[in-house]
């Protein structure tokens, strides 16, 4: 082998090495944008969600609206913190289990089989028949909210 090929190779194999690094460092970026853009979607649901709640607290406001679904949720399951059947829990253990230690949570998304809590304190909700769950139609979840007495919220399903 000559000496110009043998120079050759090891640039080609420098050459590698830039890439094949710029693509993993490149490919991590784009990890962490995707994780904070989902981070940014999820707070912005739970503003939009709240604001909503509360602009239909007053009795007799009643409004169906869709909310985008953050982090390519499936499902959003609302739980009413007092009085619910606990065979319609059945489905959910986890959300069983939260329910049953009182902690207060309200609103869980579902992803495959994974339940996540959302951590979103609303002063008067109600939810109609104890506990439901919406599934997300073209990326996002359409709630009705009614206002059945000062500073309580009703939500449902409007398909149900």
């Amino acid at each position: 082998m000559k000496k110009g090929a043998v120079q050759q190779v090891f640039i080609y194999l420098m050459v590698i090495i830039v890439v094949g690094t710029l693509m993993i460092i490149g490919y991590k970026a784009i990890g962490a944008l995707i994780n904070k853009m989902c981070d940014v979607n999820l707070a912005t649901f739970k503003s939009n969600l709240k604001t909503s709640l509360q602009r239909n607290s007053n009795y007799g406001s009643s409004e169906i609206k869709s909310f985008t679904a953050p982090c390519s949720y499936d499902k959003i399951c609302f739980l009413n913190i007092t009085g619910v059947n606990q065979n319609l829990l059945s489905e959910y253990p986890s959300i069983k289990s939260e329910y049953g230690a009182r902690t207060g949570q309200q609103m869980f998304f579902i992803q495959g089989k994974k339940v996540i809590g959302v951590n979103l304190v609303v002063r008067g909700l109600e939810v109609k028949d104890g506990f439901f769950c919406i599934n997300s139609t073209g990326g996002k979840f359409t709630v009705k909210m009614e206002g059945i007495s000062r500073g309580k919220v009703l939500v449902s399903d409007p398909l149900a």
